[in-house]
């Protein structure tokens, strides 16, 4: 269990750079108190020179860094999907702070937090301060940009690591499938195009219907698409921990035969007897 719990540690200096340049923490007492550990308990990680994966895991979470990026330093340092609506929601309830509270100790009404968390309305800038001060929420997570969480494979935006991953194989910003010359895509282009100008005239003022449309949230719709994404970036985690967890065991047993072996080894040599307390253990 030592060589797997060896293996969960993560180089401390490497990875605390890391986290520093996306939460501009100055010092470790922030990052404690981000996780809710006493600073002497991060200074003690500090001196054995490696950081629990537990940690970063929460990091990633609440932060909306990408675990590979904290861990290896590749690919996009902000996570596919995260929403700055998603943090202050898990923060708050991990503080158990409730809407009326933060609402009160910010001077907004309780429906703004609400409007914040279900991501209709972002917080202003001279808000962030007091969110990120009451929170505990690093200041520079709300200035994460889309772009930089996603890249637009038309080019116009740009952000970290490759173009946005297809959700699907009619996805139309993904690159197209092999063998596909682009007719797909542009197919799919086409058909949203064709819901886009359905959309508008479905909205023109005094349109059938336009109420009603209006009251739909899109947003709802993305809910059930960002909780799979979340889901399955859980469950690779998971199988990355399994096949660590293999390896070690594997390594382990290999050592112990080796030692085993070793032993046997020793006592067959003329005079060099097991000692006492070694047959005993």
């Amino acid at each position: 269990m030592t060589l797997l719990a060896d293996r969960l540690l993560i180089d401390f200096n490497t990875t605390w750079e890391r986290i520093r340049q996306v939460t501009e923490w100055k010092s470790y007492v922030e990052c404690a108190n981000y996780l809710n550990i006493k600073p002497g308990t991060f200074a003690g990680a500090k001196r054995r020179g490696a950081i629990p994966f537990e940690w970063l895991m929460e990091i990633s979470e609440g932060c909306g860094v990408s675990l590979d990026w904290l861990i290896r330093g590749k690919g996009k340092r902000w996570r596919e999907g995260f929403a700055i609506g998603e943090a202050i929601k898990r923060r708050r309830e991990f503080l158990k702070v409730s809407v009326d509270d933060l609402a009160a100790r910010l001077g907004v009404a309780a429906e703004v937090i609400r409007s914040w968390e279900e991501d209709r309305s972002r917080p202003q800038e001279s808000q962030t301060e007091s969110l990120a001060r009451i929170l505990g929420i690093p200041q520079r997570v709300f200035r994460v940009k889309d772009a930089e969480v996603f890249t637009v494979a038309s080019g116009l935006s740009s952000g970290e690591g490759g173009p946005l991953q297809p959700l699907g194989p009619h996805d139309p910003t993904g690159p197209p499938p092999p063998g596909d010359s682009g007719q797909g895509r542009a197919v799919a282009e086409f058909k949203i195009s064709e819901d886009l100008t359905l959309a508008a005239r479905v909205l023109e003022p005094g349109a059938p219907y336009s109420t009603t449309a209006l009251r739909l949230d899109i947003r709802s719709f993305a809910k059930p698409v960002t909780a799979e994404a979340r889901i399955a970036r859980i469950e690779e985690d998971q199988k990355k921990l399994n096949d660590l967890l293999t390896q070690v065991r594997d390594e382990n047993k290999a050592l112990r035969a080796e030692l085993d072996r070793l032993k046997t080894s020793s006592c067959e040599v003329p005079g060099n007897l097991p000692r006492k307390d070694v047959q005993e253990a």
